[in-house]
């Protein structure tokens, strides 16, 4: 059935082999961006902890500016109000 002496059993156990390579693989990646997305995760918390940590030394007008600034990645350049009071 198979020439050059390669026998069934040997193109299995090759087959099985490469699908294992391949399983071996995915898993990595996906560990890799899991532990992408747990550093952006811890980054972005700590960010949010700085903001509210100055926020509550400034009241809650700096903390509505701040949670926006570090969220959003951008500083307010329009007028917004807060009960009366322009931020």
């Amino acid at each position: 059935m198979f020439s050059f002496g390669v026998s069934q059993s040997d193109v299995l156990q090759e087959s099985n082999l490469s699908n294992f390579k391949s399983e071996v693989q995915c898993s990595q990646t996906h560990t890799d961006e899991l532990a992408n997305q747990n550093t952006e995760t811890t980054n972005l918390t700590n960010k949010l902890d700085r903001g509210l940590q100055v926020a509550r030394q400034k009241g809650i007008q700096s903390l509505i500016l701040q949670i926006d600034s570090m969220l959003y990645g951008r500083s307010l350049v329009y007028k917004k109000e807060f009960d009366g009071i322009c931020l």
